[in-house]
């Protein structure tokens, strides 16, 4: 199987790997579209995001669509959530996943991205897309979703001002 590494700041170098194997609760996904936003961007020209220092190499991406490519819902299309939070600590058991401290975020060092031709990923964040949405379309949802994280946060409502 095929993947883009991230070698280091400007080292983008495709290789082949090993087939991921899904682990209990995983099913292996077929990559179909993949976005590139500003954090994996920061990774390759400045080999950081903020203060976390680049470790490598791993493989970038995190706005991904694909089709499970094994388990009882083979063949289905889906957008990928990348958090793979733990689901027990206090944070998700409130519902503030977003704050659960072992998270796992695909595209980041020590977990691979979606720059690969399949990934093995918890089969409870593969969300169904409808055959109306285009493939190229379905990596934008991960970047909706954090819209709407935001909105939700800031209580905002129609009418509501904001700046």
């Amino acid at each position: 199987m095929r993947a883009a590494f991230l070698d280091g700041p400007h080292l983008l170098e495709v290789r082949q790997t090993p087939t991921p194997v899904p682990g209990p609760h995983e099913v292996l996904v077929r990559l179909i579209s993949v976005g590139l936003c500003g954090s994996d961007l920061h990774w390759f020209r400045d080999g950081a995001i903020g203060g976390i220092p680049w470790e490598g190499p791993f493989v970038l991406g995190h706005e991904m669509g694909g089709v499970i490519a094994s388990g009882p819902r083979a063949g289905l299309r889906v957008a990928i959530d990348p958090a793979d939070t733990c689901e027990r600590c206090e944070a998700c058991v409130a519902g503030h996943t977003n704050l659960c401290a072992a998270t796992r975020f695909c595209g980041t060092p020590g977990c691979d991205g979606s720059l690969v031709e399949l990934m093995a990923w918890p089969s409870r964040l593969l969300v169904p897309v409808p055959d109306s949405m285009p493939d190229d379309e379905v990596p934008l949802l991960e970047s909706l979703g954090i819209a709407i994280h935001s909105v939700n946060l800031g209580h905002v409502f129609p009418g509501a001002r904001v700046g």
